[in-house]
């Protein structure tokens, strides 16, 4: 009910901006909306993880598929990416 309407304004905002890159920040189970956004543009994902993530395997195929770069906050959090 919010992820796609999210996902929608963001996809919007990046065309309008004409952004290149998105970064998100957080553990990706929270960023998806943004993730979805940028699927269908030029657009680079960055994902700065802060936190040791929970991650599914629908998740884990997201990031694998759409993101550029992961930014691990420590070597805990890198172990469990």
């Amino acid at each position: 009910w919010r992820i796609m309407p999210n996902a929608s304004k963001i996809n919007s905002l990046l065309q309008l901006g004409k952004f290149d890159t998105l970064y998100m920040n957080n553990q990706p189970s929270t960023n998806v909306e943004g993730y979805l956004a940028a699927r269908s543009l030029d657009v680079a994902v960055v994902q700065h993880c802060r936190i040791d993530p929970v991650l599914e395997p629908r998740l884990v195929s997201m990031v694998n598929q759409d993101c550029q770069a992961i930014i691990a906050v420590s070597q805990g959090v890198n172990n469990t990416l």
